[in-house]
């Protein structure tokens, strides 16, 4: 328990991560993503520990399956 004290879940929603990834659908190289997925996680984590903080995708399932 105490392992995980401390440790801040920041919920991902994959439609919000593809949209930093896409930048409107334009082809992009393999920089160009890279550097937006950074961007994307500094955003997320912004004045948190990095080292604390989980991230965590929302599949906007509930307990049970159900949406």
């Amino acid at each position: 328990q105490q392992a995980l004290s401390g440790l801040v879940a920041i919920s991902v929603r994959p439609a919000d991560l593809v949209d930093a990834l896409s930048d409107g659908g334009a082809p992009c190289t393999v920089e160009q993503i890279q550097a937006r997925f950074e961007d994307f996680v500094t955003k997320l984590t912004r004045g948190k520990e990095p080292s604390k903080v989980r991230l965590v995708i929302d599949s906007g399932e509930t307990p049970g399956g159900q949406s």
